[in-house]
């Protein structure tokens, strides 16, 4: 995240996402969720379907470790959606299962 790259670049786009893994594993979830409000709009414009996915995907299991049960899981739902979208059935698997 340190090299100027435009915010729409795709390995920008990834590394938000390695970025919020290493945060949820750190147990920072308040800070996936300052982040995931900053960068919606980028994702939402400039994301394919599987990088929704794990951008909501994270920020649903940020908000679910928060204790934010309702909202974490429209979040998920969603993230579960662009995963359908892209085809990638193994994610839409890890989707379900989250929302369980």
């Amino acid at each position: 995240l340190s090299h100027p790259l435009p915010d729409k670049n795709r390995t920008r786009l990834y590394s938000h996402i390695i970025k919020s893994m290493i945060l949820l594993s750190s147990k920072k979830h308040e800070e996936i969720c300052l982040n995931f409000i900053d960068l919606k709009a980028v994702f939402i414009n400039f994301a394919d379907d599987f990088l929704k996915g794990s951008f909501y995907n994270n920020y649903g299991l940020a908000l679910k470790n928060l204790g934010e049960i309702d909202k974490a899981l429209s979040i998920l739902e969603a993230g579960k959606d662009f995963y359908y979208k892209s085809g990638n059935k193994f994610h839409c698997g890890l989707a379900e299962n989250n929302l369980a």
